[in-house]
């Protein structure tokens, strides 16, 4: 992106979720949106989750981060579409458990409205 002149603001990294803490460190410090994706409604995901994001933000680069469910799936192959999966495991199950960790309404505010407003916005991103 920077060869071609384009800043990193321009760029959203979807399903992060398979990067390493290295990797989102470097690409939020070069200005890159993080979007962790496949919030689940199971312990471990939720664990992982608080885990990922406590050290982003330690790492003070919440302000880069971006979560979604990514669900939802229909599969015209299955019955009924298949199994099917909500968009309420981040607010009945990951956001209880932040707090729990220490985030605050404004972490979360955060997380769910600034920042998807910022790497959303039509904006020209150039270097």
């Amino acid at each position: 992106l920077k060869k071609m002149g384009v800043s990193p603001r321009a760029f959203v990294w979807t399903h992060a979720q398979h990067g390493t803490m290295n990797g989102y460190l470097e690409a939020a410090r070069e200005g890159a949106w993080i979007s962790i994706d496949n919030v689940k409604d199971r312990k471990d995901r939720i664990d992982w989750f608080v885990k990922t994001l406590t050290e982003l933000k330690k790492h003070e680069v919440l302000d880069h981060v971006l979560i979604s469910h990514d669900a939802g799936w229909y599969d015209v192959g299955e019955p009924n579409g298949g199994d099917y999966r909500g968009y309420a495991a981040i607010f009945r199950v990951l956001i209880p458990e932040l707090k729990k960790h220490g985030f605050t309404k404004d972490d979360i505010d955060l997380l769910l409205i600034e920042n998807p407003a910022k790497a959303y916005a039509l904006n020209i991103r150039k270097l």
